[in-house]
């Protein structure tokens, strides 16, 4: 049964695979059977098969066929399949399996399916989320293929995606929601309160949701392809969406690319504007840090926070500069010396002050940026130290700055950038923000008491 042709096209429609994961998904099948059985359908144009590994002579012709990695990415070793010591695989996917060039990545073509989908009552969307979801469906409708939803922390993404999902299923369309892969099972567990019907879509390929990783398995599957707060390069999407596909990204901050289209969801459900970044410039930073002297904008920061008896982030660009800041608190401030905690490396005693300092043990959290999370604490601030460094980009910069200010609560929360020079990054931060708060406006989204 399992070596049937027609069995196999049916069970694989629409994915791309590596002869080893066919094998693993199937199990106690004959490989002799298999080969045969994959031959009749390649002969009969259900599936295409293709070296996983293009070598080459010249490096810049030499590829994985799999992710599209190039020559830097492929290495030689001893091959117990087919037995030689120079087979070439690729590191990039090797998460995802080995692809080698004695191995053949296969494409099975999608099959026309109809979508048993029953539609289920939804939360009502408010006006702001209505617009967002109507204004994305016509882009849908228009045959738009690239559309870029700026969508502000704190908007109700969940009730939008929910609504704009069940709306695409019952028009027959096959969707993939691309997540970070930390965020996948979050994710999903949101949409299983909303909508449980939907998420039982996920048991076919009608509805799929996964990391840009999954994608790579697919064949021209998907109808609607959703980027969310993922970037994704073209050769991972452009496999599995269908030859008249359109992909959806959400994410932060403005494209750059004028020629995609372009939704906006300026306001988050409290109906607060959002916090505008305030530069401070402050010359000298890093030394009076390392001598030890008083630093003003970093003293009146932390005064303000104790103020307001709320908590903050304290973001620097590396760990080496958070023990800086460490160290410049316990020589200059060391009454909050007590309240202070660093985070330097992603490892279990991060995830543990983490979870402390939203049970609100301590009051700062000094963090490089690139491991900052958002924590739901209502009375949350910001202070970005050293602000214009070249690893801290604009998108960086606005996500942070949209981590603060979400709860209801507390929705005027200070977001401080302090640095040596003001960038052009920082300005069109800051610009954004005010964009932003005053498209809201414009719209009428905005609480009449903000």
């Amino acid at each position: 049964m399992k070596s049937d042709p027609l069995f196999l096209y049916r069970r694989f429609t629409g994915r791309r695979l590596l002869w080893s994961e066919i094998m693993k998904s199937l199990e106690k099948i004959d490989e002799k059977q298999l080969q045969t059985a994959l031959e009749v359908l390649e002969e009969q144009g259900y599936v295409t098969k293709e070296p996983s590994i293009q070598t080459s002579f010249w490096a810049i012709r030499k590829k994985c066929n799999r992710c599209g990695a190039g020559s830097l990415y492929l290495e030689k070793s001893s091959c117990a399949i087919c037995k030689e010591r120079s087979c070439v695989y690729c590191t990039k996917c090797l998460h995802r399996g080995r692809a080698k060039s004695c191995s053949f990545i296969y494409s099975f073509q999608p099959m026309s399916q109809s979508i048993d989908f029953h539609s289920e009552p939804s939360y009502p969307l408010r006006p702001a989320q209505q617009k967002t979801l109507v204004d994305i469906q016509k882009l849908l409708h228009g045959q738009s293929r690239s559309i870029y939803v700026v969508m502000v922390a704190g908007a109700g993404k969940i009730s939008i995606l929910a609504a704009l999902f069940q709306q695409l299923l019952s028009e027959q369309k096959h969707i993939f929601w691309c997540l970070p892969e930390k965020e996948v099972e979050q994710n999903l567990n949101q949409m299983k309160l909303l909508m449980p019907n939907l998420v039982k879509q996920c048991l076919d390929q009608s509805f799929v949701v996964g990391t840009k990783w999954d994608l790579l398995s697919y064949h021209q599957q998907f109808d609607v392809l959703l980027l969310d707060g993922v970037e994704v390069p073209p050769f991972f999407s452009n496999g599995a969406l269908a030859k008249e596909g359109q992909q959806v990204q959400i994410g932060l901050p403005f494209p750059r690319n004028q020629q995609t289209s372009l939704v906006v969801h300026p306001v988050r459900l409290h109906q607060y504007p959002l916090p505008i970044p305030k530069f401070i410039h402050y010359r000298g930073l890093r030394r009076g840090l390392q001598l030890n002297k008083p630093i003003e904008p970093l003293r009146l920061f932390i005064e303000e926070i104790q103020s307001l008896n709320g908590q903050a982030w304290i973001v620097v660009p590396s760990k080496k500069d958070g023990k800086m800041v460490m160290d410049w608190i316990e020589k200059v401030m060391p009454v909050i010396k007590d309240k202070s905690r660093m985070i330097g490396e992603e490892n279990e005693n991060a995830e543990e002050l983490r979870i402390l300092f939203s049970e609100q043990k301590f009051t700062f959290l000094i963090i490089p940026h690139y491991l900052l999370k958002s924590i739901r604490i209502a009375n949350l601030h910001l202070c970005v130290l050293f602000a214009e460094h070249s690893s801290i980009e604009r998108k960086r910069l606005v996500e942070m700055s949209q981590l603060v200010g979400i709860h209801a609560y507390f929705p005027c929360c200070e977001v401080w950038f302090v640095g040596e020079e003001n960038t052009n990054t920082i300005v069109q931060t800051k610009k954004e923000h005010i964009y932003l708060n005053e498209l809201a406006k414009k719209e009428g989204y905005l609480n009449e008491r903000a």
